[in-house]
Protein backbone atom coordinates (compact mmCIF):
# COMPACT_ATOMS: atom_id res chain seq x y z
CA UNK A 1 0.00 0.00 0.00
CA UNK A 2 1.43 3.37 -1.00
CA UNK A 3 0.58 7.03 -0.71
CA UNK A 4 -1.37 8.50 2.14
CA UNK A 5 -2.56 5.15 3.53
CA UNK A 6 0.98 3.79 3.50
CA UNK A 7 2.23 6.82 5.37
CA UNK A 8 -0.52 6.30 7.97
CA UNK A 9 0.69 2.74 8.69
CA UNK A 10 4.23 4.05 9.12
CA UNK A 11 3.12 6.78 11.52
CA UNK A 12 1.11 4.32 13.58
CA UNK A 13 4.10 1.99 13.72
CA UNK A 14 6.44 4.74 14.91
CA UNK A 15 4.14 5.80 17.74
CA UNK A 16 3.57 2.26 19.05
CA UNK A 17 7.31 1.63 18.74
CA UNK A 18 8.04 4.69 20.87
CA UNK A 19 5.66 3.52 23.62
CA UNK A 20 7.32 0.10 23.76
CA UNK A 21 10.79 1.68 23.64
CA UNK A 22 10.19 3.64 26.85
CA UNK A 23 8.40 0.77 28.57
CA UNK A 24 11.20 -1.73 27.83
CA UNK A 25 13.80 0.79 28.94
CA UNK A 26 11.93 1.20 32.22
CA UNK A 27 11.75 -2.57 32.60
CA UNK A 28 15.51 -2.94 32.05
CA UNK A 29 16.29 -0.28 34.68
CA UNK A 30 13.82 -1.70 37.20
CA UNK A 31 14.93 -5.28 36.69
CA UNK A 32 18.62 -4.39 37.00
CA UNK A 33 18.00 -2.62 40.30
CA UNK A 34 15.78 -5.43 41.56
CA UNK A 35 18.23 -8.21 40.70
CA UNK A 36 21.24 -6.33 42.11
CA UNK A 37 19.45 -5.96 45.44
CA UNK A 38 17.80 -9.37 45.62
CA UNK A 39 20.85 -11.50 44.80
CA UNK A 40 23.31 -9.48 46.88
CA UNK A 41 22.72 -11.65 49.95
CA UNK A 42 20.32 -14.54 50.47
CA UNK A 43 17.69 -13.76 47.88
CA UNK A 44 18.52 -16.87 45.84
CA UNK A 45 17.15 -19.09 48.61
CA UNK A 46 13.81 -17.23 48.47
CA UNK A 47 13.71 -17.28 44.65
CA UNK A 48 11.60 -20.48 44.36
CA UNK A 49 9.08 -18.89 46.73
CA UNK A 50 9.03 -15.84 44.48
CA UNK A 51 8.36 -18.00 41.43
CA UNK A 52 5.51 -19.81 43.18
CA UNK A 53 4.12 -16.50 44.38
CA UNK A 54 4.18 -15.22 40.82
CA UNK A 55 2.12 -18.24 39.78
CA UNK A 56 -0.39 -17.66 42.59
CA UNK A 57 -0.72 -13.96 41.81
CA UNK A 58 -0.95 -14.42 38.04
CA UNK A 59 -4.70 -15.02 38.05
CA UNK A 60 -5.55 -12.12 40.44
CA UNK A 61 -3.29 -9.84 38.40
CA UNK A 62 -4.96 -10.84 35.14
CA UNK A 63 -8.44 -10.34 36.59
CA UNK A 64 -7.37 -7.09 38.23
CA UNK A 65 -6.23 -5.80 34.86
CA UNK A 66 -9.46 -7.12 33.33
CA UNK A 67 -11.49 -5.22 35.93
CA UNK A 68 -9.56 -2.04 35.21
CA UNK A 69 -10.11 -2.51 31.47
CA UNK A 70 -13.85 -3.05 31.94
CA UNK A 71 -14.10 -0.04 34.28
CA UNK A 72 -12.15 2.58 32.37
CA UNK A 73 -11.61 0.89 28.99
CA UNK A 74 -8.48 -0.59 27.36
CA UNK A 75 -7.27 2.77 26.04
CA UNK A 76 -7.34 4.50 29.41
CA UNK A 77 -5.83 1.41 31.05
CA UNK A 78 -2.75 1.69 28.81
CA UNK A 79 -2.15 5.11 30.34
CA UNK A 80 -3.29 4.52 33.93
CA UNK A 81 -1.45 1.22 34.56
CA UNK A 82 2.10 2.52 33.82
CA UNK A 83 1.44 5.64 35.89
CA UNK A 84 0.24 3.57 38.84
CA UNK A 85 3.31 1.32 38.67
CA UNK A 86 5.59 4.35 38.37
CA UNK A 87 4.08 5.73 41.57
CA UNK A 88 4.55 2.38 43.29
CA UNK A 89 8.25 2.31 42.34
CA UNK A 90 8.77 5.80 43.75
CA UNK A 91 7.01 4.78 46.97
CA UNK A 92 9.02 1.56 47.28
CA UNK A 93 12.41 3.15 46.68
CA UNK A 94 13.04 4.35 50.29
CA UNK A 95 12.34 0.89 51.80
CA UNK A 96 14.19 -1.28 49.26
CA UNK A 97 17.03 -3.26 50.85
CA UNK A 98 19.54 -5.95 49.83
CA UNK A 99 18.66 -9.65 50.08
CA UNK A 100 15.44 -11.61 50.26
CA UNK A 101 12.72 -11.54 52.91
CA UNK A 102 8.99 -11.02 52.54
CA UNK A 103 9.06 -7.41 51.30
CA UNK A 104 11.78 -7.86 48.69
CA UNK A 105 10.33 -11.18 47.55
CA UNK A 106 6.94 -9.54 47.02
CA UNK A 107 8.61 -6.79 45.01
CA UNK A 108 10.52 -9.38 42.99
CA UNK A 109 7.20 -11.05 42.17
CA UNK A 110 5.31 -7.91 41.21
CA UNK A 111 7.86 -6.59 38.69
CA UNK A 112 7.35 -9.30 36.01
CA UNK A 113 3.63 -9.64 36.77
CA UNK A 114 2.79 -5.98 36.33
CA UNK A 115 5.20 -5.29 33.50
CA UNK A 116 3.95 -8.44 31.77
CA UNK A 117 0.32 -7.30 31.57
CA UNK A 118 1.40 -3.81 30.49
CA UNK A 119 3.53 -5.23 27.69
CA UNK A 120 0.55 -7.29 26.58
CA UNK A 121 -1.67 -4.20 26.54
CA UNK A 122 0.85 -2.20 24.52
CA UNK A 123 1.40 -4.98 21.98
CA UNK A 124 -2.38 -5.17 21.67
CA UNK A 125 -2.29 -1.49 20.74
CA UNK A 126 -0.11 -2.48 17.79
CA UNK A 127 -2.60 -5.18 16.80
CA UNK A 128 -5.52 -2.74 17.02
CA UNK A 129 -3.88 0.12 15.11
CA UNK A 130 -2.36 -2.10 12.41
CA UNK A 131 -5.48 -4.20 11.87
CA UNK A 132 -6.26 -4.30 8.15
CA UNK A 133 -2.71 -3.51 7.02
CA UNK A 134 -1.35 -5.52 4.05
CA UNK A 135 0.66 -8.58 5.07
CA UNK A 136 4.00 -7.19 3.91
CA UNK A 137 3.34 -3.91 5.71
CA UNK A 138 2.28 -5.84 8.80
CA UNK A 139 5.48 -7.89 8.88
CA UNK A 140 7.58 -4.75 8.43
CA UNK A 141 5.68 -2.88 11.14
CA UNK A 142 5.95 -5.70 13.69
CA UNK A 143 9.66 -5.96 12.95
CA UNK A 144 10.14 -2.22 13.59
CA UNK A 145 8.03 -2.27 16.75
CA UNK A 146 9.94 -5.28 18.05
CA UNK A 147 13.24 -3.60 17.22
CA UNK A 148 12.25 -0.43 19.07
CA UNK A 149 11.23 -2.49 22.09
CA UNK A 150 14.61 -4.22 22.15
CA UNK A 151 16.42 -0.92 21.62
CA UNK A 152 14.69 0.36 24.75
CA UNK A 153 16.22 -2.54 26.66
CA UNK A 154 19.66 -1.70 25.23
CA UNK A 155 19.39 1.96 26.20
CA UNK A 156 17.97 1.18 29.64
CA UNK A 157 20.62 -1.41 30.53
CA UNK A 158 23.37 0.73 28.98
CA UNK A 159 22.31 3.68 31.11
CA UNK A 160 22.24 1.45 34.18
CA UNK A 161 25.78 0.26 33.38
CA UNK A 162 26.94 3.85 32.98
CA UNK A 163 25.73 5.03 36.39
CA UNK A 164 25.78 1.86 38.52
CA UNK A 165 29.24 2.53 39.99
CA UNK A 166 28.11 5.93 41.31
CA UNK A 167 24.70 5.11 42.79
CA UNK A 168 23.11 2.44 44.93
CA UNK A 169 21.00 -0.15 43.06
CA UNK A 170 17.69 1.07 44.49
CA UNK A 171 18.10 4.44 42.73
CA UNK A 172 17.59 2.61 39.43
CA UNK A 173 13.96 2.13 40.49
CA UNK A 174 13.42 5.89 40.25
CA UNK A 175 14.76 5.95 36.71
CA UNK A 176 12.46 3.04 35.90
CA UNK A 177 9.52 5.07 37.19
CA UNK A 178 10.48 7.93 34.88
CA UNK A 179 10.55 5.58 31.90
CA UNK A 180 7.09 4.26 32.77
CA UNK A 181 5.64 7.75 33.01
CA UNK A 182 7.09 8.59 29.59
CA UNK A 183 5.61 5.40 28.13
CA UNK A 184 2.19 6.34 29.52
CA UNK A 185 2.33 9.79 27.93
CA UNK A 186 3.42 8.26 24.61
CA UNK A 187 0.49 5.81 24.67
CA UNK A 188 -1.89 8.69 25.42
CA UNK A 189 -0.61 10.70 22.44
CA UNK A 190 -0.72 7.63 20.17
CA UNK A 191 -4.31 6.76 21.03
CA UNK A 192 -5.41 10.37 20.69
CA UNK A 193 -3.89 10.70 17.23
CA UNK A 194 -4.86 7.30 15.81
CA UNK A 195 -8.36 5.98 16.57
CA UNK A 196 -8.91 2.25 16.35
CA UNK A 197 -10.33 1.06 13.03
CA UNK A 198 -14.14 0.67 13.36
CA UNK A 199 -15.48 -2.85 13.69
CA UNK A 200 -18.10 -4.36 11.42
CA UNK A 201 -21.66 -3.06 12.03
CA UNK A 202 -22.77 -6.07 14.08
CA UNK A 203 -19.64 -6.25 16.18
CA UNK A 204 -19.41 -4.53 19.54
CA UNK A 205 -16.14 -3.06 20.80
CA UNK A 206 -15.84 -3.99 24.44
CA UNK A 207 -13.35 -5.12 27.04
CA UNK A 208 -13.08 -8.91 27.48
CA UNK A 209 -15.26 -10.54 30.14
CA UNK A 210 -15.17 -13.78 32.11
CA UNK A 211 -17.05 -15.58 29.36
CA UNK A 212 -14.29 -14.66 26.93
CA UNK A 213 -11.76 -16.46 29.12
CA UNK A 214 -13.87 -19.61 28.86
CA UNK A 215 -13.98 -19.12 25.09
CA UNK A 216 -10.17 -18.96 25.01
CA UNK A 217 -9.89 -22.37 26.66
CA UNK A 218 -12.58 -23.88 24.42
CA UNK A 219 -11.23 -22.42 21.19
CA UNK A 220 -8.76 -24.97 19.71
CA UNK A 221 -6.36 -22.35 18.34
CA UNK A 222 -6.19 -20.15 21.45
CA UNK A 223 -5.93 -23.25 23.66
CA UNK A 224 -2.93 -24.34 21.60
CA UNK A 225 -1.39 -20.90 22.14
CA UNK A 226 -1.88 -21.43 25.88
CA UNK A 227 -0.13 -24.82 25.78
CA UNK A 228 2.82 -23.45 23.80
CA UNK A 229 3.18 -20.47 26.15
CA UNK A 230 3.19 -22.71 29.23
CA UNK A 231 5.92 -25.02 27.91
CA UNK A 232 7.95 -22.00 26.80
CA UNK A 233 7.64 -20.42 30.25
CA UNK A 234 8.70 -23.65 31.94
CA UNK A 235 11.87 -23.87 29.85
CA UNK A 236 12.59 -20.17 30.37
CA UNK A 237 12.38 -20.38 34.15
CA UNK A 238 14.79 -23.32 34.24
CA UNK A 239 17.30 -21.41 32.12
CA UNK A 240 16.87 -18.30 34.27
CA UNK A 241 17.29 -20.12 37.57
CA UNK A 242 20.56 -21.73 36.52
CA UNK A 243 21.85 -18.30 35.53
CA UNK A 244 20.81 -16.76 38.86
CA UNK A 245 22.58 -19.58 40.73
CA UNK A 246 25.80 -18.56 39.00
CA UNK A 247 25.23 -14.86 39.75
CA UNK A 248 24.27 -15.30 43.41
CA UNK A 249 27.33 -17.43 44.23
CA UNK A 250 29.79 -14.89 42.77
CA UNK A 251 30.28 -12.94 46.05
CA UNK A 252 29.62 -9.47 44.53
CA UNK A 253 28.42 -6.50 46.57
CA UNK A 254 25.47 -4.31 45.54
CA UNK A 255 27.21 -2.04 43.03
CA UNK A 256 29.18 -4.95 41.57
CA UNK A 257 25.94 -6.88 41.21
CA UNK A 258 24.34 -3.90 39.47
CA UNK A 259 27.28 -3.77 37.06
CA UNK A 260 27.07 -7.52 36.43
CA UNK A 261 23.35 -7.49 35.67
CA UNK A 262 23.61 -4.27 33.65
CA UNK A 263 26.34 -5.85 31.52
CA UNK A 264 24.26 -8.99 31.11
CA UNK A 265 21.10 -7.15 30.04
CA UNK A 266 23.14 -4.91 27.75
CA UNK A 267 24.66 -7.93 25.94
CA UNK A 268 21.30 -9.70 25.87
CA UNK A 269 19.43 -6.76 24.40
CA UNK A 270 22.29 -5.88 22.07
CA UNK A 271 22.24 -9.39 20.63
CA UNK A 272 18.47 -9.25 20.32
CA UNK A 273 18.67 -5.94 18.46
CA UNK A 274 21.18 -7.30 15.94
CA UNK A 275 19.00 -10.36 15.35
CA UNK A 276 15.85 -8.23 15.07
CA UNK A 277 17.22 -5.75 12.55
CA UNK A 278 19.47 -7.85 10.34
CA UNK A 279 18.54 -11.52 10.73
CA UNK A 280 14.79 -11.63 11.41
CA UNK A 281 13.73 -10.02 8.08
CA UNK A 282 15.63 -12.71 6.19
CA UNK A 283 14.21 -15.44 8.41
CA UNK A 284 10.62 -14.24 7.95
CA UNK A 285 10.97 -14.03 4.19
CA UNK A 286 12.35 -17.55 3.97
CA UNK A 287 10.35 -19.52 6.55
CA UNK A 288 7.49 -17.19 7.55
CA UNK A 289 5.88 -16.59 10.94
CA UNK A 290 5.16 -20.25 11.68
CA UNK A 291 8.67 -21.41 10.80
CA UNK A 292 10.21 -18.62 12.89
CA UNK A 293 8.44 -19.94 15.99
CA UNK A 294 10.68 -23.03 15.85
CA UNK A 295 13.91 -21.09 16.30
CA UNK A 296 13.81 -20.38 20.07
CA UNK A 297 12.79 -23.87 21.26
CA UNK A 298 15.29 -25.48 18.89
CA UNK A 299 18.06 -23.22 20.17
CA UNK A 300 17.24 -24.09 23.79
CA UNK A 301 17.16 -27.82 23.11
CA UNK A 302 20.63 -27.41 21.60
CA UNK A 303 21.63 -25.27 24.60
CA UNK A 304 20.55 -28.02 26.97
CA UNK A 305 22.74 -30.41 25.00
CA UNK A 306 25.66 -28.01 25.44
CA UNK A 307 25.05 -27.85 29.19
CA UNK A 308 25.25 -31.65 29.38
CA UNK A 309 28.81 -31.36 28.05
CA UNK A 310 29.84 -28.19 29.91
CA UNK A 311 27.81 -26.70 32.78
CA UNK A 312 30.24 -23.86 33.57
CA UNK A 313 29.13 -20.38 34.61
CA UNK A 314 30.14 -19.09 31.18
CA UNK A 315 28.03 -21.68 29.35
CA UNK A 316 25.01 -21.00 31.58
CA UNK A 317 25.34 -17.30 30.79
CA UNK A 318 25.61 -18.02 27.07
CA UNK A 319 22.43 -20.11 27.14
CA UNK A 320 20.62 -17.40 29.13
CA UNK A 321 21.74 -14.70 26.66
CA UNK A 322 20.57 -16.85 23.74
CA UNK A 323 17.23 -17.52 25.42
CA UNK A 324 16.60 -13.87 26.28
CA UNK A 325 17.95 -12.48 23.02
CA UNK A 326 15.97 -14.78 20.72
CA UNK A 327 12.83 -14.43 22.85
CA UNK A 328 12.98 -10.63 22.61
CA UNK A 329 13.67 -10.57 18.88
CA UNK A 330 12.61 -13.35 16.53
CA UNK A 331 10.23 -15.11 18.88
CA UNK A 332 8.39 -12.11 20.36
CA UNK A 333 7.53 -10.41 17.08
CA UNK A 334 6.30 -13.64 15.49
CA UNK A 335 4.50 -14.75 18.65
CA UNK A 336 2.51 -11.52 18.71
CA UNK A 337 1.41 -12.13 15.12
CA UNK A 338 0.16 -15.57 16.14
CA UNK A 339 -2.73 -13.80 17.93
CA UNK A 340 -3.96 -12.01 14.81
CA UNK A 341 -6.29 -14.82 13.60
CA UNK A 342 -8.41 -14.28 16.73
CA UNK A 343 -11.17 -11.68 16.88
CA UNK A 344 -10.42 -8.43 18.70
CA UNK A 345 -12.25 -9.23 21.95
CA UNK A 346 -11.11 -12.87 22.07
CA UNK A 347 -7.60 -11.69 21.22
CA UNK A 348 -7.50 -9.40 24.27
CA UNK A 349 -8.78 -12.16 26.56
CA UNK A 350 -6.29 -14.64 25.07
CA UNK A 351 -3.39 -12.25 25.64
CA UNK A 352 -4.27 -11.82 29.30
CA UNK A 353 -4.91 -15.53 29.87
CA UNK A 354 -2.00 -16.92 27.86
CA UNK A 355 0.77 -14.40 28.59
CA UNK A 356 -0.53 -13.02 31.86
CA UNK A 357 -1.65 -16.20 33.61
CA UNK A 358 -0.84 -19.44 31.78
CA UNK A 359 2.86 -18.70 31.47
CA UNK A 360 3.05 -17.76 35.15
CA UNK A 361 1.35 -20.99 36.23
CA UNK A 362 3.96 -22.97 34.33
CA UNK A 363 6.69 -20.96 36.02
CA UNK A 364 5.09 -21.81 39.36
CA UNK A 365 5.27 -25.52 38.54
CA UNK A 366 8.98 -25.17 37.78
CA UNK A 367 9.44 -23.19 41.00
CA UNK A 368 7.81 -25.94 43.05
CA UNK A 369 10.34 -28.43 41.67
CA UNK A 370 13.23 -26.09 42.47
CA UNK A 371 11.87 -25.36 45.96
CA UNK A 372 11.60 -29.06 46.82
CA UNK A 373 15.12 -29.63 45.52
CA UNK A 374 16.56 -26.79 47.61
CA UNK A 375 14.82 -28.01 50.74
CA UNK A 376 16.00 -31.60 50.30
CA UNK A 377 19.44 -31.31 48.71
CA UNK A 378 20.95 -27.93 49.58
CA UNK A 379 23.78 -28.02 52.09
CA UNK A 380 25.78 -24.95 51.05
CA UNK A 381 26.30 -22.62 48.12
CA UNK A 382 28.80 -24.94 46.44
CA UNK A 383 26.21 -27.74 46.46
CA UNK A 384 23.61 -25.35 45.12
CA UNK A 385 25.86 -24.23 42.28
CA UNK A 386 26.97 -27.71 41.28
CA UNK A 387 23.82 -29.80 41.63
CA UNK A 388 21.65 -28.38 38.85
CA UNK A 389 22.16 -31.17 36.31
CA UNK A 390 18.59 -32.43 36.72
CA UNK A 391 17.33 -29.01 35.65
CA UNK A 392 19.06 -29.50 32.31
CA UNK A 393 17.26 -32.81 31.75
CA UNK A 394 13.87 -31.23 32.49
CA UNK A 395 14.75 -28.30 30.25
CA UNK A 396 15.70 -30.66 27.41
CA UNK A 397 12.48 -32.72 27.67
CA UNK A 398 10.24 -29.66 27.92
CA UNK A 399 11.99 -28.08 24.94
CA UNK A 400 11.14 -31.15 22.87
CA UNK A 401 7.50 -30.84 24.01
CA UNK A 402 7.55 -27.17 22.98
CA UNK A 403 8.76 -28.11 19.50
CA UNK A 404 6.01 -30.73 19.23
CA UNK A 405 3.25 -28.29 20.22
CA UNK A 406 4.54 -25.72 17.75
CA UNK A 407 4.29 -28.34 15.03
Amino acid sequence: MTGRAGEDWSARTRHVAAALFFMTGAFALTKTGRDALYFQRDGLFDLPKAYMGIALLALPTAFGMLTLMRTVGPRRTRVAAPLLLAGALVAFWPIAEPGGGSTMTLFYMLVPLLFGVMFSLTWLLAADLLEGAPRLELARSYGLVGGASILGGVVGSGFARLICSRIEPEVLLLFGAGGLATAAVTSLVTQSRFPVRPLAPRQVARAPGLGDFRDVVRHPYSFLLLAVAMTAALVGILVEFQFYVAAATSGNDGRQNAGFFANFYLVLNGMALVVQLWIMPQVQRRIGVHGSLYILPLALVMGAGALFANASIFMRTVVRVAEGGLKSSIHRSNWEQAYLPLGRTLRAAAKLLVDGMGARLAEGAAAALVFLWIRSAMADRETLAGGTGWLTWVMFATGLAWLTLTT
